[in-house]
């Protein structure tokens, strides 16, 4: 029988604790750092496929002066541009920022506070919404993405076209999401 010392026991603990811990680090960098283990996403889907928003939904509350939520999108950097320019309800960041967890734990430290998530469209949204809701946040997405919006609020040609009580209304909206004015 070997008897070791208490100092001699705790440094083998530590280079074997060391071994192993160099060892799942090459092991990691030779799977190229992907989980062996899936997320399993099937909770959030569920719950961002059932409580999803649509877009008359959202523009009746923004018109109503609901802010209990924050709203916000994921789009390629051409794109966001282009919507800031449409209008000033939409906050827009990179696509890549949704994954990037430390970016959005620095710029969204509140998990409790309701989210509207967008991208360019349903799927977009879906994904992006699900990958939040996964990571902790309180978020539903926005049926349609920004596109769909853009379409029944932002594209005023497309309500000239028609004169009936729902395009004054949906005019009226297009003056409030933009700040131009198509009514005397």
């Amino acid at each position: 029988m070997i008897k070791i010392s208490d100092t001699q026991a705790r440094f083998a603990i530590t280079v074997g604790s060391l071994l192993l811990g160099i060892l799942l680090a090459l092991l990691s960098f030779l799977s190229g750092n992907k989980p062996i283990i899936e997320a399993d996403l099937r909770a959030s889907k569920d719950y961002i496929w059932e409580n999803k928003i649509y877009v008359d939904d959202l523009a009746s509350w923004l018109v109503k002066g609901k802010r209990d939520f924050l709203l916000i999108g994921f789009r390629n950097q051409k794109d966001c541009i282009l919507q800031q320019e449409k209008t000033r309800f939409f906050s827009c960041y990179p696509i890549e920022n949704y994954k990037d967890i430390s970016w959005l734990r620095k710029k969204y430290p509140n998990l409790l506070i309701p989210m509207v998530v967008y991208g360019q469209n349903t799927d977009e949204s879906f994904d992006i919404a699900v990958q939040l809701r996964y990571y902790g946040y309180n978020t539903r997405m926005l049926e349609g993405g920004f596109n769909r919006f853009d379409s029944e609020y932002l594209q005023a040609s497309k309500l000239i076209d028609k004169t009936n009580n729902n395009t004054i209304k949906r005019m009226r909206l297009y003056e409030f999401f933009t700040g131009k004015q198509i009514l005397n």
